[in-house]
């Protein structure tokens, strides 16, 4: 049997024609349903992308500290109002907002619209009345904000620097907002429908069917809902700024209509503008360097120079620059330091400025509760009158030269930039005070005890507090930055201070004001005060850390003690005077805990009275207790002959010994030593006395001999009325 085969030379024209018929149906049949899917992807393309930026501008209020809004426009080409766009704008800005960006879904979403307006809802009200976030809302004016842009009245969504949302005066309900983007709606012009709603708007004068238009005004009326494709999407903003989107019309009581909207349905859409032309750049302005810690205003300036602060050196200054920018641009600074007209450059380590470069430093905008500077806030911003707007802060340490003396001033230039060009400049001079000063008391001013201090050498005299009460007993910190000191000023029993080596931010410690409290002492490092307090009965030694916490009893209850001083080398103790009247040099060891505390009735059972003969200071003042710098003799004011000669002597002292020593006497002079201190070095004292007990009382420089146990020389130091001095530390 033979077979017979056809050779494949493709399809013949029967079957071509065939298969184009075929394909040509489908087409027909399919088309419409391809074209619908991508009409419905597309509203929702373009749905989400008008959430994305609603989320950004939020972002950027809240970066930039400005206030950013999302508007849909509400006029179309003919300049009829209309409740449909084909899509938004932002808008941003401090006192000159501009047009940022804007959207047009023509070319991109052709078939796609944003609705702004009202539509029955289950189980709630339509209101136009602005929903609070919170109490303390941030209040914007929003027509005052806009003023500098055409005049419109469309619909905005405002979110502040807190990035929260303000509007002016759109519908919502569920206490949010809601934007459609959809297809199709079909509606009328309308108000709300509740007249709770209406009411509150015509009272607080969100809705004017007269008068004048001003830009961003409250809409006079909004398109309601009659009909709602099903290809719509609802966004949802919250008062506190959140955006979420749901599928088709939110809460909607009636029925979607299904198919493809008329063609006319959207027609004559209202149109975003064009992006604004951006400003003239303004300046920048600096409205304040502040300047840690800050001038004494008792100290007296020096003539012809303006000093704005004052530092130690190994110590620092914390300067603070507050600058306003009205654009809202980013600033930097830079510092530029000089000494003599001599521009200094910092080097890698040793001094300079705590940030590792002085050029171009960001600066940190501060959120609207932080700004306290300005006083003239634009006029949209009706916060309290002394907030401050969009203000930007730097802090930086600056440490002088390790070279540096006293009276050295340096210049610190500061620049000021935005990144457009912008500048404003200040500067500041910071003098240098010598590290090695005493503190006293003096009455020169009126009479009252008041606290001063002077260079090592008793130049540069200044007046560190001024009080309506006493202020006296002066101690200086061991890093020389702080002075302790007692004062009536509160009330009229005493209570420990402390402040700053220049007199500046003054702190009660104790608060008692029920006892009798009074001269404090450092501990070596710093961290803790020695104190006598009458608490418990009659005058205690107490310790208390350097901020006033954690108070603790070393001294006994049964008799007077007073004058502490702390032993500045080895093994810790604390000397001081003693007795029911009369006084006698005691030491308490101090004892402590694993934890570093002090180990309260240890301390107090190490106990040693160290002389056998009464030192009373009736009737003189009771800081009269010091040891040597080696920590191996204590001196104290010797007055057990008589209370009119009263003399500087010492015992020898060994750590654990409780044999009583003998007395030495330093001094024998007609001087009356009342009160004394050592030089950090430990060669020299300056000693408070009156001659043969008669007042003024002055300060007198001591030179010690090579011992230190002996007087080389005994010469007037400061002027008459001084008392009570205080070296810095060893």
């Amino acid at each position: 049997m033979k077979h017979r085969y056809r050779k494949n030379k493709g399809m013949n024209y029967i079957e071509i024609i065939l298969v184009i018929s075929l394909l040509m149906i489908l087409v027909a049949f399919g088309a419409p349903s391809l074209e619908k899917g991508k009409r419905q992807a597309s509203t929702k393309a373009a749905a989400m992308t008008f959430v994305e930026d609603l989320r950004a501008a939020r972002q950027r209020a809240i970066d930039k500290q400005i206030p950013v809004a999302v508007v849909i426009p509400s006029k179309d080409i003919n300049d009829v109002e209309r409740a449909h766009a084909v899509g938004y704008y932002i808008v941003e800005g401090q006192n000159q907002p501009i047009i940022t960006k804007s959207v047009n879904w023509k070319e991109k979403y052709p078939s796609s619209y944003v609705f702004m307006g009202f539509w029955d809802v289950e189980n709630d009200i339509t209101t136009t009345a602005q929903p609070k976030p919170h109490a303390n809302d941030f209040r914007i004016d929003i027509q005052k904000w806009g003023g500098s842009l055409k005049d419109r009245r469309d619909y905005v969504f405002l979110f502040t620097p807190r990035g929260t949302v303000k509007t002016n005066g759109l519908p919502n309900f569920d206490k949010n907002f809601h934007i459609v983007v959809t297809r199709g709606i079909k509606y009328t012009w309308s108000t709300p429908s509740t007249a709770d709603a209406m009411e509150i708007a015509l009272k607080t004068g969100k809705i004017k069917e007269e008068g004048t238009q001003t830009a961003f005004e409250n809409p006079t009326r909004f398109g309601e809902v009659d009909k709602a494709w099903m290809s719509s999407y609802t966004i949802t903003v919250t008062p506190l700024g959140d955006v979420s989107m749901d599928t088709r019309l939110l809460k909607w009581t009636g029925t979607f209509e299904t198919g493809d909207p008329p063609g006319n349905l959207m027609a004559n859409a209202a149109i975003p503008p064009e992006v604004s032309e951006p400003p003239e750049n303004t300046n920048p302005v600096i409205k304040e360097v502040e300047i840690l810690p800050h001038l004494n205003p008792l100290n007296k300036e020096p003539t012809g120079v303006t000093v704005q602060g004052t530092c130690t050196v190994k110590s620092h200054n914390t300067l603070v620059v507050k600058a306003e920018d009205t654009d809202g641009d980013d600033l930097s600074v830079t510092f530029t330091c000089s000494k003599d007209g001599s521009t200094l450059t910092a080097p890698d380590s040793g001094w300079g400025f705590s940030s590792p470069e002085t050029k171009n430093i960001p600066m940190q905008r501060r959120t609207l509760e932080e700004n306290t500077a300005s006083t003239d806030p634009p006029d949209w911003f009706v916060l309290e009158p002394n907030e401050d707007v969009n203000t930007h802060v730097l802090s930086a340490d600056w440490t002088p030269p390790p070279d540096s003396i006293s009276p050295h001033r340096y210049q610190i230039d500061i620049l000021v930039e935005d990144n457009r060009g912008g500048k404003a400049t200040d500067s500041i001079v910071i003098e240098i005070l010598s590290r090695e000063i005493i503190a006293f008391i003096s009455i020169r001013d009126g009479g009252d005890y008041e606290i001063y201090r002077a260079n090592s050498d008793g130049s540069d005299e200044r007046r560190l507090t001024k009080s309506a009460k006493r202020d006296t007993g002066p101690d200086i910190s061991p890093d020389g930055q702080k002075i302790v000191f007692t004062s009536q000023r509160d009330h009229d029993n005493w209570d420990i201070f402390v402040m700053n080596i220049d007199g500046t931010e003054c702190k009660n410690l104790t608060k008692d004001g029920s006892h009798t409290i009074g001269r404090p002492h450092w501990s070596p490092n710093g961290t803790e005060i020695a104190y006598y307090s009458s608490e418990g009965g009659g005058n205690t030694i107490y310790i208390m850390d350097a901020d006033g916490n954690n108070k603790v009893r070393v001294g006994s209850t049964s008799v007077n003690e007073s004058s502490c001083k702390w032993r500045p080398v080895g093994e810790e103790a604390l000397a001081f005077q003693s007795g029911n009247p009369d006084g006698q040099v005691t030491v308490v060891e101090i004892k402590r805990n694993s934890d570093g505390s002090i180990d309260e009735v240890a301390t107090q059972n190490s106990r040693k009275i160290l002389t056998d003969t009464s030192h009373a200071t009736n009737g003189l003042p009771k800081n009269t207790m010091r040891w040597n710098r080696q920590g191996n003799k204590i001196f104290f004011i010797n007055n057990s002959e008589s209370n009119s000669d009263s003399e500087i002597a010492y015992i020898n002292y060994t750590y654990g010994s409780t044999t009583k020593e003998n007395v030495h006497e330093l001094t024998n002079t007609q001087q009356v030593e009342r009160s004394f201190c050592f030089s950090p070095d430990g060669t020299k004292i300056l000693a408070s006395a009156a001659y043969n007990n008669t007042p003024p009382t002055n300060i007198y420089l001591i030179e010690l001999n090579s011992t230190g146990t002996g007087v080389k020389s005994y010469e007037k130091f400061l002027s008459d009325g001084n008392y009570g001095p205080s070296w810095s530390p060893f």
